[in-house]
């Protein structure tokens, strides 16, 4: 552990890129939330024996991250204050359940991925289910899946999941998760209440290049990350590629033409890898040698809205 440049992590698990140039980083065994600019790296905020998973900044600046006691899977969600002083507001430390409910009341079985939506609410990743929380009035709701793991589209009150390791959120509302175990990436539209397979499902056990939709081959998919400006949804995979897949755009200018995209991704390790669109991510890493240590640079995806799937291969 070392702040500085370059900096030195223990098991870096997950960022977000906030509004000021930089990443926060999840410094999972060092129980701290960092912070990654041109500048090097500095210490946000120590978490008391926390092991913080995963991290999502709010619009207006608000920093989250879900934490564990645990190696894998986080329990519950830490806000940090103006002081950058850390609690909790959802779930409870070191101890597991399914519950909905109030704020500390709630119970999470397993968090993989917290994302904050449009609306101000975080969406999360939690075991076979995902689920909502508003921090307006600290309720904790499940949206779509069930405790038991299985597979089935359609009425979200029906839907199944098999471990959901991804989670991001358009522009409409539409929810995106990374079903890690039965190798899909599923859309849930909460205005219709209906869940869909927006990519594999084709049995291939990796992941296939140059497939559409459920003829697609996504193995393991975990990380996901939602560029709609330009209409890309990008998944990392199990078996290290990272899947671009075309969504609709929300920005006239990439809907009728081809576009470069420039995509970042942190380099954790091989089943950690947190991405993060160009259009976000801080300008100064492109030429600072000492981000680029832990920041790489992902080119080329064609911005069509009609699914079409491109495999890149995962770099390190």
């Amino acid at each position: 552990y070392s702040d500085g440049a370059p900096g030195k992590f223990s098991y870096p698990s997950s960022g977000a890129v906030d509004g000021r140039g930089g990443v926060v980083v999840a410094d999972r065994d060092n129980c701290r939330l960092r912070r990654v600019s041109a500048s090097g790296v500095s210490t946000t905020a120590a978490l008391g024996g926390m092991r913080p998973c995963d991290v999502a900044i709010s619009s207006t600046g608000q920093i989250y991250a879900t934490a564990t006691d645990r190696k894998d899977g986080a329990h519950c969600i830490v806000a940090l204050d103006e002081r950058n002083r850390s609690r909790v507001v959802a779930g409870a430390f070191a101890e597991r359940g399914v519950a909905d409910g109030g704020g500390r009341d709630a119970r999470f079985w397993l968090l993989y991925a917290v994302t904050a939506g449009p609306d101000g609410k975080l969406y999360l990743a939690d075991g076979n289910r995902v689920r909502v929380w508003d921090p307006r009035t600290g309720i904790v709701e499940t949206v779509a899946g069930h405790v038991d793991a299985g597979f089935r589209d359609g009425d979200v009150s029906e839907a199944r999941f098999f471990t959901v390791r991804g989670i991001a959120v358009d522009a409409s509302g539409t929810i995106y998760v990374s079903d890690f175990g039965n190798d899909r990436i599923r859309a849930i539209d909460l205005d219709k209440g209906r869940v869909r397979t927006v990519a594999g499902g084709a049995g291939d056990a990796s992941t296939k290049e140059a497939a559409v939709g459920r003829d697609a081959a996504v193995a393991m998919p975990y990380s996901l990350v939602l560029d709609d400006h330009r209409g890309a949804l990008y998944a990392g995979t199990g078996d290290d590629f990272i899947v671009a897949i075309d969504v609709p755009s929300v920005d006239e200018r990439w809907r009728s033409k081809a576009a470069p995209v420039l995509l970042a991704f942190f380099l954790a390790d091989r089943g950690r890898a947190f991405l993060a669109p160009s259009h976000q991510a801080p300008t100064a890493f492109r030429d600072d040698r000492r981000a680029l240590n832990a920041l790489a640079w992902l080119v080329e995806n064609r911005g069509a809205p009609d699914l079409r799937i491109i495999v890149l291969a995962f770099a390190f």
